[in-house]
């Protein structure tokens, strides 16, 4: 009999810590507070629906909570039922795993934090601080995922973005597109393409082709043109092009910084352009530019400023040099 009472209480322990976890009826009377006064009675149908409406909303913070712990990317995908906000597009999060978008710390702060009934004013429900957002205002969805972290948001403010993906540091600094310091790489550009001479520094022509390279794209030289260069051997076979594959120069996060082999490589966007300016900086090429940008690139102890332009060539996306500052 005395083991008969202790499972009794057990139970009934265990019902008041399950109906503990669903809303309380001062939290059903606070949802209605723009409706209803404090003390005014408040009809049965309106009060249940605004139960179900906060428990439901309850129990798919539940859900998401269960989906973040399990690191279930199909399941927290599946709570997202409607538009995201903030320019975020759910096809970005698609095909990846958790531990490829969210941290251990995003994963933690979901966690840690109760699920709340009421939302938080007309934003909605919150989890982790604001990690996760959702909204029951005509169904329940995921709105946002605040998945980027302080370094990461500040980063985002001057990374490059094409879509959902972002230019990597190191594509802005290793590539044949800006003048090197020894200007080895225009003075073969020009030498190949417009004329050859010995002295390239102090020629107005080259200081204009160098400085103004999108004027001679399409037309002197040729788009996705590679050649070798003077001081290339069979052994090293060396190439140099003003067109620039980015098959393999894209981040999932905004990323400006990196070191590679003890060297830091950053870059900061400085302008965005409208796209119709392509047409006068680079005014032989027909295509529409998919962006256009002004960017400060450092590697070790020196940095260039120049305009680059992305376009779709042969269904791969290309960056190509139009305004290069060394010569103003």
């Amino acid at each position: 009999m005395k083991k008969l009472l202790g499972i009794l209480v057990l139970g009934l322990l265990w019902c008041n810590i399950s109906f503990a976890d669903y809303c309380t009826d001062e939290d059903i009377r606070y949802s209605l507070r723009h409706k209803y006064w404090e003390h005014e009675k408040i009809p049965e149908d309106v009060y249940q629906n605004a139960k179900k409406i906060l428990e439901d909303t309850y129990k798919f913070g539940l859900g998401i909570q269960k989906a973040v712990e399990d690191k279930d990317m199909e399941k927290l995908l599946s709570y997202v039922r409607g538009k995201l906000l903030g320019g975020q597009e759910l096809s970005f999060f698609k095909n990846k795993s958790f531990d490829e978008i969210f941290t251990e710390e995003f994963r933690s702060k979901i966690l840690s934090e109760k699920v709340n009934c009421l939302p938080l004013g007309d934003k909605g429900w919150m989890l982790g601080n604001g990690k996760i957002w959702y909204r029951n205002f005509d169904f329940l969805t995921i709105i946002r995922f605040n998945y980027l972290s302080f370094e990461e948001k500040r980063a985002a403010r001057t990374a490059w973005k094409i879509g959902n993906k972002y230019i990597k540091p190191e594509c802005l600094n290793s590539n044949q597109l800006h003048i090197w310091l020894s200007l080895d790489n225009y003075e073969e550009f020009f030498d190949k393409y417009i004329s050859k001479i010995e002295n390239h520094i102090e020629n107005p022509e080259f200081q204009k082709f160098a400085t103004n390279i999108g004027l001679y794209l399409n037309k002197e030289v040729p788009l996705d043109h590679k050649f070798r260069p003077s001081w290339s051997s069979d052994s090293d076979k060396d190439e140099l092009s003003l067109t620039l594959d980015l098959s393999d120069c894209f981040n999932d996060k905004p990323i400006t910084h990196v070191e590679i082999d003890g060297y830091d490589y950053t870059y900061t966007v400085l302008e965005t352009y409208d796209l119709n300016l392509g047409k006068k900086l680079a005014p032989h090429i027909k295509k529409q530019f998919l962006s256009i940008k002004k960017v400060k690139a450092s590697y070790f102890k020196s940095y260039h400023v120049s305009t680059y332009g992305i376009l779709e060539l042969n269904d791969k996306k290309k960056m190509v040099p139009l305004i290069h500052y060394d010569f103003r």
